[in-house]
């Protein structure tokens, strides 16, 4: 599992120095100050979530403080079920990763980042992105 999560991070990187993502026609471009990418990706392996998440800032960054959170959806609502402890990176590329298990299976779940990606002036952008759904199988 290790070496699928390692590749499906690999891809994540090797689609955002295209410099381009398309998810599908309705896609809206988020036009950011300081953050030229945040992609957040949920995967399961059984009722196990292995989630991970990458936000690139602008080539001015000094830095970028984040973390990540599971949702599960509940009465039409998303609910978080898990957060994982902020990390910061004083480069231009931060990674988050976790895991969560017994997830319920048939319910809908979704990923999300929460980040604040500093400039050089240290002025603060704050973003929210989410994956797509996935069910847990």
């Amino acid at each position: 599992m290790k070496k699928r999560i390692s590749s499906l991070a690999l891809a994540i990187m090797t689609v955002l120095s295209l410099g381009t993502i398309s998810a599908n026609a309705s896609t809206m471009s988020v036009q950011w100050t300081n953050t030229d990418a945040c992609s957040p990706v949920l995967v399961f392996s059984g009722t196990t979530a292995f989630c991970e998440a990458t936000v690139m800032g602008k080539s001015n960054t000094s830095s970028i403080t984040g973390k990540v959170f599971l949702q599960k959806r509940v009465n039409g609502s998303y609910v978080t079920m898990v957060t994982w402890s902020s990390k910061t990176t004083y480069s231009q590329t931060l990674m988050l990763s976790g895991s969560a298990s017994s997830c319920t299976s048939g319910s809908l779940y979704r990923l999300g980042v929460t980040a604040t990606i500093y400039n050089s002036s240290g002025t603060g952008e704050t973003i929210t992105c989410y994956s797509s759904a996935a069910t847990c199988p």
